[in-house]
């Protein structure tokens, strides 16, 4: 069975992410979420969203990899979700796009048993890498549009030519969020591409993590210091939501968690 895949990637500057030999990538590769088949060198950190991303080629593939230890980012990408587009001028138009992970019901259901049992008691810190183990488990699908493999919402086991994997570093001080992902490039460009041009045009992708929708308005959260009232529980206000000390919601943070970012990447393909 596959792998789950998740990556976050933000930002608002366009970075070039240079094709030299190092990148051409030749060794089978296992998509399992992890970094260690990247070399240092590949790597690419951007300083407004504190991620950092990778691309690189074999004759068959493209490899994605993406990275954050921000802890406010990881909870925002497995609850809002986050998308990779794919654009190049090539013949025909390139023009996919890949969202993954999808909030799920899962994502949403606050008072699951599960949840229950594990917030009984439990330290603050386990009860958030628990609820995050969850939340990885429960990312079973993708939605595709524009691609050769064919396009709607998926099951990731059901996948041709497109494999991704998440995961989570917990033994560092600041967990470390790993997504990484390998599309064939028939699959990406179609089979009929003319691929001369495919090799000499610039890929632009672009990574978009999702803000949460929060429904009621932050500033009025944190005037009144994170406290709910009866009428903010009305209105649907989230379970989770309820405990700002283990969100930590300042003004800022409030904001930030409700804003979409995106890190934008100019890659040519190495033959």
């Amino acid at each position: 069975m596959k792998n789950i895949l998740v990556f976050l990637l933000i930002g608002l500057l366009t970075q070039n992410v240079s094709a030299q030999n190092d990148a051409y990538f030749t060794k089978t590769a296992a998509i399992d979420g992890l970094s260690t088949e990247w070399s240092k060198d590949l790597l690419n950190f951007d300083r407004e969203t504190a991620f950092t991303t990778a691309v690189r080629n074999d004759t068959e593939n493209l490899y994605i990899l993406f990275q954050t230890d921000d802890q406010m980012a990881i909870d925002k990408l497995l609850a809002a979700g986050m998308e990779v587009s794919f654009k190049a001028k090539t013949k025909p138009k390139l023009n996919a796009k890949l969202k993954f992970p999808l909030v799920t019901e899962e994502d949403n259901a606050g008072d699951s048993s599960e949840k229950r049992v594990l917030s009984e008691g439990v330290d603050a810190a386990v009860l958030l890498k628990a609820n995050r183990e969850l939340q990885v488990r429960s990312k079973k699908e993708a939605q595709l549009n524009g691609f050769d493999a064919g396009n709607g919402r998926k099951s990731l086991i059901d996948l041709e030519g497109i494999e991704m994997a998440l995961a989570i570093d917990e033994t560092v001080e600041k967990p470390v969020f790993s997504y990484e992902l390998k599309i064939a490039l028939s699959k990406l460009y179609g089979p009929n591409s003319n691929w001369d041009k495919v090799y000499k045009t610039a890929l632009m992708i672009n990574i978009t993590v999702k803000g949460i929708e929060i429904p009621f308005k932050t500033d009025d959260y944190v005037k009144t210091g994170g406290a709910i009232n009866n009428r903010s529980k009305e209105r649907g206000v989230p379970a989770g939501v309820e405990k700002p000390e283990a969100y930590q919601y300042k003004l800022k943070d409030s904001k930030y968690m409700t804003r979409d970012q995106n890190v934008k990447l100019k890659y040519a393909l190495s033959r």
